[in-house]
């Protein structure tokens, strides 16, 4: 699947992948990773998020109810790759 930028709102079938783009960016934000231009690289089961232009990539729950669990999850696995990565 190409690379596509974020979902657009209002789109209804993107939800899901909106909500965990606003999941993987706030994570990223969280840990200072600031000014990331997100780009769905796949949306299935999982949503697949490169948080250009760092060299982070977020792997992010399809399901909206699982995005908002998943988020401490998810900054956990950021922080871990920001340590590695910058």
């Amino acid at each position: 699947m190409a690379a596509t930028d974020a979902p657009a709102a209002g789109d209804a079938d993107t939800d899901p992948a909106r909500d965990a783009v606003a999941a993987a960016v706030a994570a990223a934000a969280a840990l200072g990773v600031t000014g990331v231009e997100p780009m769905v690289l796949a949306d299935g089961s999982n949503v697949i998020i490169h948080l250009a232009p760092s060299p982070l990539v977020a792997k992010v729950p399809g399901s909206s109810s699982t995005v908002r669990r998943a988020f401490s999850r998810l900054t956990g696995e950021l922080a871990a790759s920001t340590a590695n990565a910058l």
